[in-house]
């Protein structure tokens, strides 16, 4: 039996609106197919080429993240005369790319230029979001309260039998109508928890605010809990 949750993000956000979001720096689709064909692509570091030559003697009891965090385990131990191969190798690749982006950047348009600027910022904006989710990590940031639905949905999603997506689909369709139909008092009893939940989620956020300013991690404050704790 698989877990509803596991469909729940691909349900609840229209996979073409996410589309839209990461094409947004293109003027058109023809142009994304172009541009994403003559742009070079960077090459794999020492460890994924490391990691290209260990795939095939993965076994296949073993899940492909258990199997990454086991040779990147294993790298971490390899001498560095046994490390030297690859990052030769990974020297010579980055060289070609660095020289293939400066022909590229001689015989691209203006609009591919603009496009591929526009797309580098939102790739470090994206590798700076993943690194402050790693760090609130790191310091155990509480989840947020959930609502009195996503309560409900927590309930009824073990009385379905999901085994494809599409079974996620119509269950969770059904709940919503169940949640629709619902009395009131019914639903205050989901919203009762909501409110207890909400006191859980302060409890919790003062103390991991008190984290990192042991830590003196300020920047992964919230901004309304940094600016209550200005004014005070």
């Amino acid at each position: 039996m698989l877990c509803l949750s596991k469909f729940l993000p691909k349900l609840t956000v229209p996979y073409w609106n996410a589309a839209h979001n990461r094409s947004a720096v293109f003027r058109s689709s023809f142009q994304h197919v172009a541009f994403a064909s003559t742009r070079p692509t960077r090459p794999a570091n020492s460890f994924f080429l490391y990691m290209q030559e260990r795939q095939p003697s993965k076994p296949k009891n073993v899940s492909q993240t258990d199997f990454l965090k086991l040779q990147s385990k294993h790298w971490k131990e390899l001498s560095e005369d046994a490390k030297k191969p690859y990052l030769v190798k990974s020297e010579q690749m980055m060289e070609e790319y660095n020289q293939k982006v400066k022909d590229f950047r001689l015989n691209a348009t203006d609009e591919e230029l603009d496009a591929l600027t526009d797309n580098m910022r939102q790739q470090r904006a994206e590798k700076q979001k993943r690194r402050k989710r790693k760090d609130e990590k790191e310091f155990y940031k509480p989840k947020k309260p959930l609502n009195g639905y996503q309560y409900f949905v927590r309930t009824q999603k073990q009385c379905y039998i999901i085994k494809t997506q599409k079974d996620a689909h119509n269950s969770l369709s059904s709940i919503a109508r169940e949640w629709r139909d619902m009395s009131v008092s019914l639903r205050n009893r989901y919203n009762t928890r909501v409110e207890e939940d909400k006191k859980r989620y302060e409890r919790e956020m003062d103390d991991y605010v008190k984290r990192l300013i042991a830590a003196k991690r300020e920047d992964l404050i919230p901004a309304r809990l940094l600016k209550t704790k200005n004014e005070e």
